[in-house]
């Protein structure tokens, strides 16, 4: 659970501020490692992905803090690459296997997936502003238009899945080792 994990991070980070800092340190690797396999595992949904976006983010971004408090530069190097693995990066990588999609057909099935997963994102933020506003109706309309958005990003995806198998690998970047940059 995603939840769980990122306030496990968010626990070792008040280890860490009072003085435990290696403690964290070992209470966070198993979390760590769980929140990147989930990132990079080519069978995360991209809904997935997008849900919990700038909850992995920050909980990178705290690992990176930790891992440079702790002395452990090539994990806070990796750490940080995997916080900032953000629409931009995603989105370049999804420009990249559609270019790779050699059949035009199949380049449109991945545009219109981006453009489903772009919708999430957006009506995420929009639902923010809805549930702020306390108006039962329009938050339950925003519900019912987020889960129309999903069943459609799971069926294209799993469309592109069974024609492009290697669209989920080439559209999902992963970290290189400090010593290679």
């Amino acid at each position: 659970d995603i939840k769980r994990l990122t306030a496990e991070i968010g626990y070792t980070r008040i280890l860490a501020a009072n003085g435990k800092a290696e403690e964290a340190w070992q209470l966070a690797r198993p979390a760590a490692a769980l929140l990147e396999t989930r990132l990079l595992d080519t069978a995360t949904s991209r809904t997935d992905l997008v849900r919990y976006g700038s909850a992995l983010a920050a909980s990178f971004a705290a690992l990176t803090e930790l891992a440079l408090h702790t002395g452990r530069q090539d994990e806070a190097f990796r750490f940080l690459q995997l916080a900032n693995l953000s629409d931009i990066v995603l989105t370049t990588s999804e420009v990249a296997a559609r270019a790779a999609a050699a059949n035009p057909d199949t380049s449109q099935k991945i545009r219109r997936f981006q453009d489903l997963l772009r919708q999430r994102q957006s009506l995420d933020r929009q639902r923010s502003f809805v549930m702020s506003s306390g108006d039962a109706a329009k938050i339950k309309a925003v519900a019912e238009t987020i889960a129309a958005n999903d069943a459609a990003i799971a069926t294209a995806g799993a469309e592109l899945d069974r024609e492009a198998p290697a669209f989920r690998q080439l559209g999902r970047p992963a970290p290189i080792a400090l010593e290679t940059y």
